[in-house]
């Protein structure tokens, strides 16, 4: 991190008008990498205009003022709050998932994850027959880190593979809800999903520049079904099924 910067207010320009809070963090060499940038945000190291703003995504204008912490405003959260836990018994627990979560960790270092935070839970809900019992938590499904939602993780490996070959056959469905801007049509939208598409953020090929040739490698196919669009004044809320599961399709 770049030590002149913390704690001290520095205000955008219009050259920072329109990027994102991530990119701009990495524009002043405040961080090195986009990880960096992302759990810098993520973690409340930043306030824009007073106020603390945890989306790395965040679009800036110009003339706000930026303050970057030394330290995290956001506290790790240890456990799993009892009503978030839906449903639990010997084979699998479904749980609710709180945005600005990892469901399951990607780096060495990642901590305080839904998996961590279910399997603290379940210790302290299980009674003086279980004390001890302390089962596989397996992954079946995930979210997306900024993603809120239902959850299923298995207790066993019985359930765990009984689990699997559901989603593998589609026979659990998945929806999802958004908000968006305006009313997207009824529609089938098929991409190519990449680990950056440009500008540091995972997405679909071609979308945010314009492609050259076809998909690259290491581009994986996403198909989703818009469902249904409520309009609510300039925005909609969409429901939204998906056929595969990729990270950030929605």
């Amino acid at each position: 991190m770049n030590t002149k910067t913390k704690n001290e207010a520095i205000v955008t320009s219009a050259e920072d008008a329109g990027g994102t809070l991530a990119a701009w963090l990495r524009s002043q060499k405040i961080v090195q990498t986009w990880k960096q940038a992302r759990e810098c945000v993520e973690r409340g190291r930043v306030e824009v205009d007073g106020r603390l703003c945890t989306n790395p995504d965040y679009r800036l204008s110009a003339d706000q003022s930026i303050v970057v912490h030394a330290s995290a405003r956001i506290p790790r959260r240890g456990t799993l709050a009892k009503e978030s836990i839906l449903y639990v018994d010997r084979d699998v627990v479904v749980v609710h998932k709180a945005p600005h979560v990892l469901t399951v960790p990607y780096e060495k270092t990642d901590r305080d994850t839904l998996v961590d935070q279910t399997r603290v839970a379940l210790r302290k809900l299980s009674s003086k027959q279980e004390r001890g019992y302390d089962p596989m938590l397996g992954v079946v499904q995930r979210l997306d880190k900024e993603t809120s939602g239902i959850l299923v993780f298995a207790r066993t490996l019985s359930a765990k593979r009984h689990l699997q070959q559901q989603f593998r056959v589609h026979s659990v469905v998945r929806r999802y809800y958004a908000w968006v801007q305006g009313t997207p049509k009824k529609e089938r939208i098929e991409s190519w999903i990449l680990p950056n598409r440009g500008d540091g953020l995972r997405g679909s090929h071609g979308h945010f520049r314009r492609a050259r040739g076809g998909p690259p490698e290491g581009a994986r196919r996403a198909l989703t079904i818009v469902e249904e669009a409520t309009p609510h004044g300039p925005v909609s809320l969409v429901r939204i099924r998906l056929e595969t599961g990729r990270q950030h399709q929605i």
